[in-house]
């Protein structure tokens, strides 16, 4: 004859175990987490993304007037030659369609020069772009213009600013991603004294980058 105690834990564990099939009605779907990536990364006109980032830049090239190779002088606010800098960048992209998208961004950048001082400089535009999707992985390309006042010891000025990028972002949420940024800095400088003090800076920034979408 078995054990009370024993048949009365084998009902009870069967019971528990045959309890989720019960539970469950015909047809219902179970929920799934918002952490799960598959098919969340869908997007529609209306659309939005909100996005925070900070990284690095690195001077690369600058140009004289004449398009030639320039190693800067003490006179100029944006000396041929800066330091490795900081940047980071707040920005809002609106979805036109599934990929194309327009916003705006707002940046700042820091740096010290061959002078031993400090450049700053605060672009602010207008970026369209178009972006790839791979999975949970997204691909936006973008374009910005606008402009940059800048700051280089006790001078200073505005400039024209224009920025292309590509960046890789992982959607490990329904709301939020994770990822990486490039993008190539062109910056013109044309002070009043004439066109032979023309100057064109091109830097590049790599920035680590989260976006919120809604």
């Amino acid at each position: 004859m078995p054990n009370p105690r024993t048949a009365l834990a084998s009902a009870f564990l069967t019971a528990a175990l045959c309890f989720p099939l019960f539970a469950q009605t015909e047809g219902e779907i179970p929920a799934e987490p918002d952490w799960i990536v598959e098919n969340i990364n869908s997007y529609a006109r209306g659309s939005m993304v909100f996005t925070m980032s900070l990284g690095v830049t690195f001077p690369v090239l600058f140009l004289d007037n004449q398009f030639k190779p320039y190693h800067g002088h003490a006179e100029s606010v944006f000396p041929g030659n800066i330091n490795v800098g900081g940047t980071g960048f707040l920005s809002i992209s609106y979805f036109l369609s599934p990929h194309w998208f327009l916003g705006g961004t707002l940046q700042g950048m820091f740096a010290s020069t061959i002078r031993e001082t400090m450049l700053f400089m605060i672009p602010l535009g207008i970026q369209g772009g178009y972006q790839f999707v791979a999975g949970p992985v997204e691909f936006p390309l973008y374009l910005m213009f606008g402009i940059s006042p800048k700051s280089h010891g006790d001078a200073g000025n505005l400039s024209l600013f224009i920025k292309a990028g590509a960046a890789a972002f992982l959607r490990f949420h329904s709301n939020w991603s994770i990822g990486i940024n490039a993008a190539w800095w062109f910056v013109p400088e044309w002070p009043k004294e004439g066109a032979d003090k023309n100057r064109y800076g091109n830097l590049v920034e790599t920035t680590l980058a989260v976006r919120y979408h809604f």
